[in-house]
């Protein structure tokens, strides 16, 4: 959030949860919506693993990964014998989609 405020605030144009369908590379970058398009001299791929085939070079490269994180309501006394150590708990499992 920080960084999109000094964008902004250096007047970037930034246009979240747009759905971009291709990218036209020239002299300026045509940028294509599903219901318009916009030039910019720049262009910033912030889609995580889902590129599609905006950049297929980058797409080629990056994967979308899942993290999950478990929480449970505090055990209190009930830790003492399943955590029986003062370390983090986790696990090797790696998970892909």
């Amino acid at each position: 959030m920080g960084l999109a405020q000094a964008a902004a605030k250096a007047g970037v144009s930034i246009h979240d949860c747009t759905e971009v369908t291709e990218l036209e590379k020239g002299h300026a970058v045509k940028v294509r919506l599903v219901d318009g398009a916009v030039n910019a001299n720049h262009v910033f791929l912030a889609c995580n693993g889902y590129l599609g085939d905006l950049n297929p070079k980058v797409a080629a490269r990056v994967m979308p990964l899942n993290n999950f994180i478990a929480a449970t309501e505090p055990l209190g006394v009930d830790a003492t014998p399943v955590l029986t150590r003062e370390v983090a708990v986790g696990d090797t499992k790696f998970v892909v989609n």
